[in-house]
């Protein structure tokens, strides 16, 4: 195996793991604002209108 080569698969194993990152901390800054966000009270009574 060539050592241009090496480099090439290196080089497209770092993008990719990059990438992988970035797609993870999104999934999970959104699940953390889900969890930690302040929500109205839902109205359990019967003139509820949602």
């Amino acid at each position: 195996m060539s050592t241009t080569m090496i480099y090439t698969l290196v080089a497209i194993m770092a993008v990719a793991g990059i990438f992988w990152l970035v797609v993870y901390s999104s999934r999970r800054g959104q699940e953390h604002r889900e969890r930690t966000s302040i929500k109205p009270p839902q109205s359990r009574g019967p003139n509820r209108t949602t």
